[in-house]
């Protein structure tokens, strides 16, 4: 009888590891949920993409205030992220030590979620650390985009203390700013864009012409492109990837 309740057991034990790694790729596979809805593609290309621009705004521009200069692949990285398609966003250009960030405005703090505004601001100051939208790619310009949109997918769902708290503790707390922008990029991964996010990673710190003093403060805060590469090959969102 202690033979069989042993045997049994074991058995117990190994139906709940199994369980557990299932349940782990469920919510692996879960995350990218909205990824799965769109085609994973490793190289968006300007040329290909303007005959779709008609489509993409029908579908994708309410709410939304864009450049027109960066129209296109504002609009493709926001086809990847369908929750944000009534959410209002404004893209605006500004001096920042960055190529890219994305903060609720103060006014937030005072406003329901159902009416909140988000802007995502775009450097447009060249003597600055950070590497122009206008001087990257079309892929890696969706890639960064739609980093800053993953932040908007975090921000949607806080309360407007949870709000003010990230925001404080991503000035002033170093680990958290660290964490914060790893589960951004993975929650950008989950949603199709890794290519675009990884390409970006690899262009700014090989073949940039950026300030040191910002890739050392890419390299600490931000995960690298071998990183990110890793990610997306563990991803089974990526496994067949048809590239355009």
């Amino acid at each position: 009888m202690t033979i069989v309740c042993n045997i049994l057991n074991k058995a117990t034990i190994l139906l709940l590891k199994q369980f557990k790694y299932t349940l782990y790729l469920l919510l692996f596979v879960c995350n990218g949920i909205y990824a799965q809805q769109k085609q994973i593609v490793k190289e968006f290309k300007e040329a290909d993409c303007i005959s779709k621009i008609d489509d993409l705004k029908k579908n994708f521009e309410e709410n939304k205030i864009i450049p027109n200069e960066y129209e296109l692949p504002c609009l493709i990285a926001l086809s990847y992220y369908p929750e944000l398609s009534k959410t209002k966003i404004v893209f605006k250009q500004k001096h920042i030590r960055t190529t890219m960030t994305s903060r609720p405005p103060f006014k937030v703090l005072f406003q329901s979620k159902k009416n909140r505004t988000y802007n995502i601001c775009i450097n447009n100051s060249s003597i600055l650390n950070g590497a122009l939208l206008s001087d990257i790619s079309f892929n890696e310009q969706i890639g960064v985009i739609g980093h800053e949109l993953a932040h908007i997918t975090d921000y949607m769902k806080k309360s407007k203390l949870q709000l003010a708290a990230t925001f404080f503790k991503y000035i002033f707390n170093p680990n958290f700013k660290r964490r914060l922008e790893a589960q951004t990029d993975i929650a950008t991964i989950n949603h199709g864009l890794g290519w675009q996010l990884y390409d970006f990673g690899y262009f700014l710190i090989n073949k940039s012409t950026v300030s040191k003093k910002y890739i050392k403060h890419k390299q600490k805060f931000y995960m690298s492109a071998l990183q990110l590469f890793e990610i997306i090959l563990n991803n089974p969102l990526y496994n067949s990837v048809i590239s355009n």
